[in-house]
């Protein structure tokens, strides 16, 4: 957050030997490169914020009173023996997580915060789906909080920062955002593997399950009609034109497959973070459009792809120029 270069306290390691050590080093550098925390820190500003926004309208009311033959309870909640809990204890937990996502968002109490969102976050995002609730949200939403919850993430961008950065001023200590970590680098590329398996296992499961005639039958555009005898059908007749071409609707289809597979490719290139992140976002932003089913809080870990550290960086560059 400050102009000043950063300082480095990594060890350092000797220079690999051999294939078999260049791979490991390589695989090192992916996790524990250090960098600065500003990206880290403000990747948890934005994701939190967000999820507050989301969850802030939520009301964690009632699900005690859905008679029992509705209850189909999921892994976590049969293990652990976890019940339904009753008014008015839902929804004060309910407003201890969005206490919480408020705490993590500002970087107040940090560690603390950003543990009670993810516990709580993981019980009641999770208490609907014992109910046969299914959807493409929840489960990135826990992973990601849980990474966050293991990481530094309040090591910038937060207050608790700020009052760190104070304290070493009055010691005379190095200003603690300028120091370079690994531990500031594999939050991120957790977040990014957690996403590139979800899309890698869908687009294999197109493969697997639906081979060639997903693709190439009537499947999506089927779909896409469907949508329109739905309750709450697209506002406008965008998918309808997508169905009645053929050639549209299969390459469409084909182009779906060929990101979703593709997307490991951007864990390793950076002229693939470029290009395929931004194509999966903007799928998703399709689909919401086309056929009104939308993925709001799943696509706020698209954030984390975004390099703010450059972003910002160049923002100040401007800033001073100016």
């Amino acid at each position: 957050m400050s102009g000043a270069s950063p300082i480095s306290f990594e060890a350092q390691r000797p220079a690999p030997v051999g294939r078999l050590a260049t791979l490991a080093d390589r695989w090192r550098r992916f996790w524990f490169e250090p960098v600065a925390p500003d990206n880290l820190g403000f990747c948890r500003l934005l994701f939190y914020g967000l999820l507050l926004y989301y969850f802030f309208p939520v009301h964690f009311v009632g699900w005690a009173n859905v008679p029992e033959s509705f209850r189909d309870p999921i892994w976590l909640f049969e293990r652990f023996h976890l019940p339904i809990l009753p008014d008015p204890a839902l929804p004060a937990a309910g407003a201890a997580f969005k206490a919480a996502l408020l705490l993590a968002c500002v970087g107040l109490g940090t560690r603390m915060s950003t543990a009670v969102a993810f516990l709580l976050g993981t019980y009641l995002i999770g208490m609907r789906y014992n109910f046969g609730k299914t959807d493409h949200v929840g489960a990135i939403l826990v992973f990601t909080m849980g990474i966050l919850a293991l990481s530094r993430c309040g090591d910038a961008w937060s207050i608790d920062s700020l009052v760190r950065r104070k304290r070493a001023q009055k010691r005379g200590e190095p200003n603690p955002a300028q120091v370079l970590s690994g531990e500031y680098r594999w939050p991120v590329r957790a977040v990014w593997v957690v996403m590139v398996m979800v899309f890698f296992a869908a687009g294999v499961a197109k493969v697997v399950q639906g081979g060639a005639a997903w693709v190439f039958s009537d499947h999506f555009a089927i779909s896409l009609i469907q949508r329109y005898y739905d309750p709450s059908p697209p506002g406008n007749r965008i998918g309808l034109f997508v169905a009645n071409h053929a050639w549209l609707a299969h390459t469409l289809a084909a182009t779906a497959v060929l990101v979703e597979l593709s997307i490991p490719m951007a864990l390793f290139s950076r002229r693939a973070r470029l290009v395929l992140p931004p194509a999966l976002f903007l799928m998703q932003l399709g689909i919401g459009i086309v056929m009104n089913v939308w993925f709001t809080s799943f696509m706020y870990a698209y954030l984390f792809w975004v390099p703010w550290d450059r972003v910002l960086g160049k923002l100040r560059r401007q800033d001073r120029s100016a």
